[in-house]
């Protein structure tokens, strides 16, 4: 027989588009959850991403963090991660 752990979460999200000019953007995804039983169980993921569109190319960088403050399996309290990124319009 497994163990079987009910933890039911209030979630917070936000999503952001900002356009600098007309080849430069920002977007960002935020989201918030937390424990309904426990205020100091939560987790917190940022991911913004900084995009510049030319004729026919697109560059990007994407930045991530994510933080649980009481991870249930072994992964790491904190992860961070940056990404460049090269896009083709065909």
């Amino acid at each position: 027989m497994t163990n079987v752990k009910n933890n039911f979460r209030v979630s917070l999200n936000n999503f952001m588009n900002f356009n600098i000019n007309n080849q430069l953007s920002l977007s960002s995804e935020t989201y918030f959850q937390i424990s309904s039983k426990n205020i100091e169980d939560y987790r917190l993921f940022i991911e913004p991403k900084l995009n510049l569109s030319l004729k026919k190319l697109n560059f990007y960088y994407r930045y991530l963090f994510k933080y649980h403050s009481t991870p249930y399996i072994n992964i790491f309290k904190k992860d961070v991660n940056g990404r460049f990124g090269v896009e083709y319009r065909f």
